[in-house]
């Protein structure tokens, strides 16, 4: 519990005050995604209102977004992918490294979860 309460200062001392020449880059993902419609709402009352059948099969899959947000230039930036594995978040940290080229340091803030904690993702 004591590392968990010294990483969420720390985490807040680098929200507070960024340090100069590196951007801090908050990473997460969200997902499973689903695309199919929803019934939005009117003025005029109905009856029997229409309704969208229940669907439990993904016959098409789901997406899961991979998401990074720019505490500096407060700018959300992501991508969608079919799955959220190791290889992944590889590519989307590769995405962000390619996105500030200038940039000595970048900070970026993780949650737990496992394809995080890869070895090769340490490697890279």
């Amino acid at each position: 519990m004591i590392l968990i309460l010294k990483r969420k200062r720390i985490i807040k001392k680098l929200y507070e005050k960024p340090p100069k020449g590196c951007r801090i880059i908050c990473f997460d993902e969200f997902g499973p995604l689903e695309i199919r419609p929803y019934a939005g709402t009117c003025w005029a009352p109905t009856k029997k209102p229409q309704r969208l059948p229940a669907t439990y099969t993904r016959s098409h899959g789901v997406r899961h977004l991979l998401a990074g947000y720019d505490l500096i230039s407060d700018k959300l930036f992501g991508i969608i992918r079919r799955r959220k594995r190791w290889k992944e978040f590889t590519s989307f940290l590769k995405i962000i490294r390619r996105r500030y080229p200038n940039e000595r340091r970048l900070i970026i803030i993780l949650d737990n979860f496992s394809p995080h904690k890869k070895k090769e993702v340490f490697k890279w």
